[in-house]
């Protein structure tokens, strides 16, 4: 491996599949999970056992990675590479960044690009998707850095779940009103906006929810000729495989990826987590 190559580095919230990860070099920092009393890596545990547990009532937590584990990737690549760009789930919902820049200021001599995505899961999955493909072609730092803030514009994000209580759980929506959620079983359709996720609105059903995703897709992409759509769930294959089949005949292209969440987004949202995440130019 050449000098000159920039390396592109993520955490395990990105969601880009394990052939991406291998074909495109990138490096992939664990985002940390404790389940009860047992703290590990993101990926550590069989999602269908994590969602076994959080179903009999064992609380489940994330945190970003320690900046230790960054250093030791950075470390790494400290000899092979003249550049480093690391792309990292939004700074509104996780210190990952964070973490990852405290890293970067360990290695005065590398240079090191610290990227908030402003999303999640593919949200930010496109992004180190984009960025790995751009350096794997020899584009120059600045022209992947510039490709990849043009691309979060263009980024759409939403899901919904199949209950508020792993929500309430996480503590992580300051917005979620879940007593009365809870009391009316009413199902939130959720969307990110400005590196949040924040609420778009409440439907009574789960097939309304699963409408209401659809039908915010469509619109999202009504003007693009480019389209990347990815259907992400939480142990949800069968909702999530008629829902791919729905968007492809509603956007007239082949859904890119159809993905487990992983454990740590899973987590937040629990098991009937569903969401879309596309890209549009």
């Amino acid at each position: 491996m050449g000098k000159n190559e920039i390396r592109i580095v993520t955490d395990s919230a990105s969601t880009v599949p394990p052939d991406l990860i291998r074909e495109l070099d990138i490096e992939i920092v664990p985002i940390s999970l404790t389940v009860g009393n047992e703290t590990m890596d993101d990926g550590d545990i069989p999602s269908s056992e994590l969602y076994r547990r959080m179903e009999d009532g064992i609380i489940a937590r994330t945190s970003q990675p320690a900046p230790g584990r960054f250093a030791e990737v950075y470390e790494r690549l400290r000899g092979i590479t003249s550049s480093v760009i690391s792309v990292h789930i939004t700074s509104q919902h996780s210190g990952t960044c964070q973490s990852a820049a405290l890293a970067a200021s360990m290695f005065p001599d590398m240079d090191i690009e610290i990227v908030d995505s402003r999303g999640i899961s593919l949200g930010t999955g496109y992004l180190v998707i984009r960025a790995a493909r751009m350096a794997k072609e020899g584009r120059a730092k600045e022209e992947i850095l510039a490709a990849l803030e043009e691309m979060k514009q263009r980024i759409h994000t939403f899901c919904t779940v199949s209950t508020v209580r792993y929500l309430q759980m996480s503590g992580r929506l300051g917005w979620l009103s879940g007593t009365l959620a809870t009391v009316l079983d009413i199902k939130p359709v959720m969307g990110v906006r400005d590196g949040t996720l924040g609420l778009m609105g409440k439907v009574r059903t789960r097939a309304r929810s699963l409408d209401t995703l659809i039908q915010a897709t469509v619109a999202a992409l009504q003007n693009a000729r480019e389209k990347q759509v990815a259907v992400v769930h939480a142990g949800a294959l069968e909702e999530a495989k008629q829902v791919k089949e729905r968007l492809e005949q509603a956007i007239g292209t082949k859904v890119t990826f159809l993905l487990d969440a992983p454990s740590v987004l899973a987590v937040h949202g629990g098991p009937g987590l569903l969401g879309i995440i596309s890209y549009g130019a």
